[in-house]
């Protein structure tokens, strides 16, 4: 009889640690999942602050061309969901469409286009010689054709 429950008792005790082996199994495979995801989520708002700075370069390009020399994009913040919610509502914005909030300064190649560099945005500073734009705000939109992305506008008021 001594035997048959010391014996019950061990293959209780061996079920109990299997069970938690399995337990600290899943646990350790969910914290690892957690991570994962959220340095995917992490990467992936990176890249789209990546896209958002070259396009925003392409953007000045496009309207200057010639008429700057350098352009420095900071402080990039994307919106989304329901983010600025009062604002973005006269946006419209697509599945695969950001609108941001960043930083610039750009630096003419001339002191000549500095009014038309400032005619839409930004201000002028003498003493270092660029045009610079704190907060202001933007939209991407995904090109299909071209397969990557095109700032629309970049203004300082708003959306």
């Amino acid at each position: 009889m001594r035997e048959t429950i010391f014996l019950a008792l061990i293959i209780f005790l061996a079920l109990l640690i299997l069970v938690g082996c399995e337990t600290k199994k899943d646990t350790e495979n969910s914290a690892e999942n957690v991570i994962e995801n959220v340095v995917t989520e992490k990467k992936e708002t990176i890249d789209i602050k990546e896209e958002i700075e070259a396009a925003s370069k392409r953007y000045f390009d496009m309207l200057y061309g010639d008429k700057i020399a350098k352009v420095k994009i900071s402080n990039i913040k994307v919106y989304e969901g329901k983010q600025r919610e009062d604002t973005l509502v006269i946006v419209d914005l697509g599945e695969n469409d950001y609108a941001f909030e960043l930083d610039f300064e750009i630096k003419p190649t001339s002191k000549e286009y500095v009014e038309e560099l400032c005619e839409y945005v930004g201000s002028y500073d003498e003493e270092t010689g660029l045009v610079s734009q704190k907060q202001a705000y933007g939209v991407m939109r995904y090109n299909v054709l071209s397969n990557e992305y095109d700032v629309t506008a970049i203004t300082e008021d708003g959306f």
